[in-house]
């Protein structure tokens, strides 16, 4: 599915395609693309978009959708779960003194899969573990395609 999520700054958009959704629904995997937007995404432009090309990758709530706020633009043309794995993530413990690499099952993005051990280095080329709500996300997609 192909969204948009309207950024904090100005009348743009970034735009975003889920890679999975949890059983309940309400929780999400996430892909988001750059460039910022003038206008909600054509879908028929959307077929360029691909995991290997996101700037940012979460897991996420689904207020946005919920509420609105994050217009679906609709299915991803040929989208295909194969070419979208899902990815580890980098959750930090121990103050951030220890890291683990956290596979969520495939099928089901609320449940944990495996853990193993990983450096700082490769804990920085994953994304990061944990929920985060709409409107971080926001914000988020507002510092990386506004930076300069």
């Amino acid at each position: 599915m192909v969204f948009c999520v309207p950024l904090r700054e100005g009348d743009r958009f970034a735009t975003g395609v889920i890679g999975r959704v949890a059983p309940a629904g309400r929780i999400l995997l996430g892909y988001f693309f750059e460039p910022a937007r003038d206008a909600l995404l054509d879908l028929r432009e959307a077929s360029g978009l691909g995991p290997a090309n996101a700037i940012y990758v979460a897991l996420l709530g689904d207020p946005g959708f919920a509420d609105g706020s994050w217009p679906v633009i609709g299915p991803m043309p040929g989208w295909r779960k194969k070419d979208w794995p899902m990815p580890e993530f980098c959750r930090p413990v121990d103050g951030d003194r220890a890291f683990l690499a956290v596979s969520y099952k495939s099928d089901d993005v609320s449940a944990d899969g495996a853990v193993r051990p990983i450096s700082q280095e490769e804990c920085g080329r994953l994304p990061e573990d944990g929920l985060a709500g709409s409107g971080f996300v926001e914000l988020r997609l507002t510092r990386l395609l506004t930076a300069s």
